[in-house]
């Protein structure tokens, strides 16, 4: 493939469903990342500690880096829609304690955050 995009496709359409019937892999593992600003770790665990040791699927961790904190949210189930169902809540629950701390999510950049600010 030329771009991302169809290269993307390719693999979620024919590369993992290929992988998961030749291995015998029946469940899909589903992550969503909350990038935080203005917090230290130390203040994230503060915040959220007690929801990270209290879950088992998904999982939550953090990510300390020099510009930013990440939040980890990883969910395994039989399917990526009901991975990202048991992430939903979690999520939920986190921005609300981090209300206005994060600023993006995923794949977001800092730039790309700063961008849409302006």
């Amino acid at each position: 493939p030329g771009v991302p995009y169809e290269l993307k496709a390719m693999t979620e359409n024919f590369v993992l469903p290929y992988l998961k019937r030749r291995f015998g892999i029946s469940a899909a593992l589903r992550s969503r990342v909350l990038m935080v600003a203005g917090m230290g770790e130390s203040r994230i665990d503060q915040a959220i500690g007690d929801i990270m040791r209290a879950q088992q699927n998904p999982t939550v961790g953090v990510l300390a880096s020099p510009d930013m904190v990440r939040i980890r949210i990883s969910a395994r189930a039989e399917t990526d829609d009901a991975a990202r169902t048991l992430i939903e809540p979690v999520e939920a629950l986190i921005r609300e304690r981090l209300a206005g701390r994060i600023f993006g999510a995923d794949q977001d950049t800092l730039e790309g955050a700063l961008d849409s600010l302006l």
